[in-house]
């Protein structure tokens, strides 16, 4: 089901990294098919370090104290994705309506040790339900475990495809 956020609506997953995943081993990936009107808008488990993707106004990535802020402005749908594989090995990926030439990508790596990731549940449409309320059309969203670099472009392949097939793609 595709959900609009309205700025103070949001979906609690009951998944935390800590616990249903690794913190130096996960993914966190979404397909906005309708980039929302607000300035900054997250979905993500809150509490600083941070695992958050999103938007301010040039889409970003939190994964413990690695922030990545050069994605690109969001001036149509979009889909973004953090791959973990390792405390020191995070891939941000992420493609753009307005730059599809570039097709889905890592945007960058970080590779210097990111730390820890606070213990609280993941949640679309705001971090942790209190802040960075967003009103993203959400098409698509998975949390897990990580993937190799060819199963997380896999994914996205796969979401594009279901998309495509909605009409909704992006």
């Amino acid at each position: 089901m595709q959900t609009a956020g309205a700025g103070t609506s949001y979906a609690e997953t009951h998944w935390e990294v800590n616990t249903d995943a690794s913190v130096n081993e996960h993914h966190a990936f979404r397909y906005i098919t309708v980039p929302g009107t607000e300035n900054c808008g997250y979905d993500g488990q809150g509490g600083a370090p941070y695992l958050a993707i999103g938007s301010c106004p040039a889409l970003e990535w939190l994964s413990g104290a690695s922030i990545i802020t050069v994605g690109g402005a969001k001036t149509g749908g979009y889909a973004q994705g953090i791959l973990r594989t390792a405390s020191n090995n995070v891939h941000f990926y992420r493609y753009l309506n307005s730059d599809q030439g570039a097709g889905w990508n890592v945007r960058q790596t970080n590779t210097t040790s990111v730390g820890t990731i606070t213990a609280n549940a993941y949640t679309i449409g705001t971090i942790s339900t209190t802040s960075f309320a967003n009103n993203d059309t959400n098409g698509f969203t998975t949390l897990g475990g990580t993937m190799t670099q060819a199963e997380f472009s896999a994914l996205y392949d796969a979401v594009q495809a279901f998309q495509t097939t909605l009409g909704r793609d992006v």
